[in-house]
């Protein structure tokens, strides 16, 4: 597992344990109140350290688009404080957690950094795979 999963993996475990959620809860189809401000944690925390919707939806199966709405609803809560304050209150749990767990507490560049590792790996596992085709038709 590269560390880009074990970072996205911590961030997900902290939300579900600050919600009371089991472990994996937060990457399902269901459609609770409660999932859906786990989920909103989550990608918002990892969309501010850097990591493109993209990226996102590849590892939670998600269209991209989802991801846009979330970064929008969070601007918007953070520009009118009384509109959610359960969202914010758990944004800075959660983001206080990980910058105190995380190995590096300068989150944002450390996640961009790790997802471009886990691209270069997949696009030389890729290439790897490539090449045993074309060796092994010859």
């Amino acid at each position: 597992m590269s560390e880009f999963i074990l970072e996205i993996n911590l961030v997900t475990s902290i939300t579900e344990r600050k919600l009371g959620l089991e472990m994996g809860s937060l990457n399902v189809k269901k459609k609770t109140e409660t999932l859906v401000l786990g989920r909103m944690v989550v990608f918002n925390l990892l969309m501010q350290g850097g990591v493109t919707p993209a990226k996102l939806s590849n590892y939670f199966c998600k269209h991209r688009t989802a991801f846009y709405h979330y970064k929008k609803l969070h601007k918007f809560y953070f520009t009118n404080l009384a509109a959610y304050p359960e969202y914010i209150t758990l944004y800075k749990q959660v983001l206080d957690e990980y910058e105190n767990t995380s190995v590096s507490p300068r989150y944002k560049s450390k996640l961009v950094k790790l997802s471009v590792i886990d691209d270069i790996n997949i696009t030389i596992k890729s290439l790897q795979a490539q090449r045993e085709l074309l060796t092994t038709k010859n």
